[in-house]
């Protein structure tokens, strides 16, 4: 490889043999070929040979590391400097992504505020239409609250007149006197029940029935035959396990140990025979 002035001087010196044989490259048409905007001045071939080490260097390297430290740390500094790159743009796509949503929610916030403005005007349009009540919005809004809260608090015995009304249609010779319902505790009426205010009934997790009434079976019943058919009204009434079921009274008032007889009860079978059962029973929160 020489300068084009020095290729024909060089053709000259550099004479074929049988075993060996010149091939003259102009330096400054090869660096063309490449690509090399910097034409070399003489007959020496470095900036060819940096060029091609440039633009397509050989898959061995046979230089020591020592040599090759500047090349490392240029790569680090290439590697840094990429990763630099990535952050900031990642850092301006999260930034334009916040403004856009920013934008967004400013726009939905005067799309609500716009929309609350006129359904206030409408409703205080309508409002002018209602009959005046003589109080202000914030007493009547009080008052519906609290109208609410006593529905909540509301305790109805329905629960409890269906376990009777299944036990009487079990036994339709039992016929009520009376049903009596409060809420509380099991103390009568005159007692703890009637000290408590409504709140604290209201709060009560219990509830009281007394159910008085007869046992009607006809005049050829025996008194077994009665308090066998008081007997399983009551265990109807205990079906319920949240029920707790207390005989205040019986049909036919006998000695605890002492046997039924046929003497022990009046002679008339005809007669109503009277019953009184108490049920206490847990609410449904």
């Amino acid at each position: 490889m020489a300068h084009p002035q020095a290729v024909g001087t060089v053709r000259q010196a550099c004479v074929d043999t049988g075993s060996l044989q010149y091939q003259i490259v102009d330096s400054h048409q090869a660096a063309k070929k490449l690509g090399l905007k910097t034409l070399p001045g003489d007959s020496s071939s470095e900036l060819i040979f940096l060029h091609l080490l440039a633009t397509a260097p050989p898959r061995q390297q046979f230089a020591a590391e020592a040599y090759r430290h500047d090349y490392r740390i240029s790569q680090m500094r290439y590697g840094l400097i990429g990763l630099a790159i990535v952050a900031l743009l990642g850092g301006f796509l999260f930034g334009a992504k916040q403004l856009y949503d920013n934008y967004s929610l400013r726009q939905e916030a005067v799309a609500l505020t716009a929309s609350e403005a006129d359904l206030s005007w409408r409703y205080r349009e309508i409002s002018a239409t209602f009959p005046q009540l003589g109080i202000d919005n914030d007493t009547l809004r009080r008052v519906t609250d609290r109208q609410q809260e006593l529905l909540r608090q509301q305790r109805v015995p329905n629960g409890a007149f269906i376990l009777v009304s299944h036990a009487l249609n079990e036994v339709p010779n039992v016929h009520l006197e009376s049903l009596d319902w409060r809420l509380g505790d099991n103390a009568p009426a005159t007692g703890t029940a009637a000290r408590n205010t409504i709140g604290e009934l209201l709060k009560s997790n219990n509830e009281i029935v007394v159910l008085r009434g007869t046992i009607r079976l006809g005049p050829t019943s025996t008194p077994r035959q009665t308090l066998a058919t008081f007997e399983h009204f009551v265990d109807l009434l205990r079906v319920d396990r949240d029920s707790e079921v207390t005989v205040l009274q019986q049909p036919f008032e006998i000695e605890s140990g002492r046997a039924l007889r046929g003497g022990d009860v009046d002679s008339d079978d005809t007669q109503a025979r009277q019953f009184a059962v108490q049920i206490a029973r847990k609410l449904a929160p």
